[in-house]
Formats: C-alpha cells, structure tokens, sequence
C-alpha cells in the first residue's frame, strides 16, 4: 500500500515529462510482479506471452501456453 500510494503522489500528483523515480517505482513494482507471478506459477512479465493479443473466451484453454 505505501509504495502504491508513492507512486501515485509521483506521477499523479506531480506529473513529469521524464522522471527517474517514478522509473524506479516501476522497476520495482515489475519486480515485485514477477516474483507474484513466479508463485502462481505464470510467465514472467519478459517473456512475450503478455505483449501478445489473446481471446478471453472460455473454453478454448485457460493455459498461456
């Protein structure tokens, strides 16, 4: 929560044109996401299955394969 709401107050609140912080916040916050998807057992967030464009109809497979 406290690291959601500086990252919020970075770019929200003080919106910038290039901003080394709020880079940094999001280097974390990737970090944190691939260890959460590490656990629940998902591609990392470097492996492209996530840049490409996927069917959310159910029943084909509910694997990203």
């Amino acid at each position: 929560m406290i690291f959601r709401d500086a990252m919020e107050k970075q770019v929200v609140q003080n919106p910038k044109k290039s901003d080394p912080v709020a880079q940094q916040y999001y280097i974390k916050a990737l970090d944190i996401l691939d260890r959460y998807l590490d656990l629940v057992e998902l591609p990392p967030t470097e492996s492209g299955h996530y840049d490409k464009e996927f069917s959310t109809k159910v029943g084909d497979s509910a694997r990203i394969t």
